[in-house]
């Protein structure tokens, strides 16, 4: 859709029974919709058919699926970064984060806000967690993160007045400073 040249509604929709999602929602490489209902994962495939997929983590915020079909989440009561298998096991990638927002870069790394920081997690653990933009760069504070289809740009949204960044980055995907939008 053309932000500049919104569509005009109403719009069909379709009310999901079983699905549920306290914050985040992702989907999966064949469709389906994975949400939390402040206590348990749950994977929905249809309006009315779910399935628990990791029960008691407690609340998630964002969420995104790796490109092998795991999910990352970033969880609120332990300000942990989760990786979940389609089974529901678990591992913890990163503590200490607190983030809200989580979302997989154009190359393959997690990348996540937390309202001071954005920070650079690796998918498998291999490596440390490493800001990527402090609040020194961003005067504002980063809550959300997203990329462009191209992987040039990282576009943050902050709670101040809802303003949104962009940054170009770099062939690292580091980015460069950030220009308002």
């Amino acid at each position: 859709v053309d932000c500049s040249t919104p569509p005009q509604g109403p719009f069909p929709r379709t009310v999901m029974g079983t699905p549920r999602g306290y914050h985040g929602l992702a989907f999966d490489q064949l469709g389906g919709l994975t949400g939390s209902d402040g206590s348990n994962l749950i994977r929905a495939t249809g309006p009315n058919s779910g399935a628990l997929l990791a029960p008691g983590v407690g609340q998630a915020q964002q969420m995104d699926y790796l490109r092998n079909g795991d999910l990352v989440v970033a969880m609120d009561t332990s300000g942990t970064i989760q990786r979940v298998t389609p089974a529901g096991a678990r591992t913890t990638l990163a503590s200490g984060i607190g983030a809200y927002g989580i979302e997989i870069g154009p190359d393959g790394m997690i990348y996540t806000a937390n309202q001071d920081q954005i920070h650079r997690v690796d998918p498998d653990g291999l490596i440390a967690t490493s800001v990527v933009v402090s609040s020194s760069v961003m005067p504002d504070r980063p809550k959300v993160v997203t990329f462009n289809n191209e992987g040039t740009l990282m576009y943050v949204g902050t709670n101040q007045n809802g303003n949104v960044y962009e940054l170009d980055l770099d062939a690292n995907l580091d980015p460069v400073l950030p220009k308002r939008l």
